[in-house]
């Protein structure tokens, strides 16, 4: 397993992001439209063990299969993550089907991927909750990073997508339901 350490941060505006990122001479290495699912057993054992289990598909039959560990204390959000590319989300779905486990949330966004300063500098589009932008990398990175974008470590959320977007719900007095593009 590989350890993931990021901060993630609300944006207003995405473009002056982009805009720095350009201006600094980040490499992009291009946008893309993503669905993710989200798998666990009816009685949700892994999200209440703080564990996920995610297929995500980026455009094809292809995607990727992963695995993380529950977050660790740390100024930035740190886990393990496992990942292996797989041919066919929707065979890999279905046998996941198969043992029991069932897409308890599907959720959409586009992201740019650029790198800088070894860092992963994320810039996701997320139907309803905004814009975010995610750093991955070592801590020292991500500050420096964060530094060059005027961005506050301080304003660093430890919550994933479905912890934003649940909140996102409950504060509209809404169920659960997925998080996708209208468009679908």
């Amino acid at each position: 397993m590989a350890l993931e350490v990021e901060a993630k941060i609300r944006v207003d505006n995405l473009s002056s992001v982009r805009a720095r990122l350009a201006e600094l001479g980040a490499v992009d290495h291009g946008r893309v439209r993503e669905r993710n699912w989200v798998l666990d057993r009816p009685d949700d054992p892994l999200y209440r063990a703080g564990k996920l289990l995610r297929v995500r598909n980026t455009g094809g039959d292809g995607g990727v299969l992963t695995v993380k560990t529950p977050a660790a204390d740390g100024a930035f959000k740190r886990r393990e993550e496992v990942e292996v590319t797989v041919d066919s989300t929707d065979r890999l779905l279905t046998q996941f089907a198969a043992l029991g486990y069932e897409v308890r949330w599907i959720y959409e966004k586009y992201r740019t991927t650029f790198h800088w300063r070894g860092c992963h500098v994320l810039l996701d589009e997320c139907p309803e909750i905004g814009d975010f932008v995610e750093v991955e990398g070592d801590a020292d990175a991500i500050r420096a990073v964060l530094a060059d974008l005027g961005l506050d470590p301080a304003d660093h959320t430890g919550a994933n997508y479905l912890g934003i977007w649940k909140d996102h719900l409950a504060a509209r007095g809404e169920g659960h339901r997925h998080m996708v593009f209208s468009d679908r």
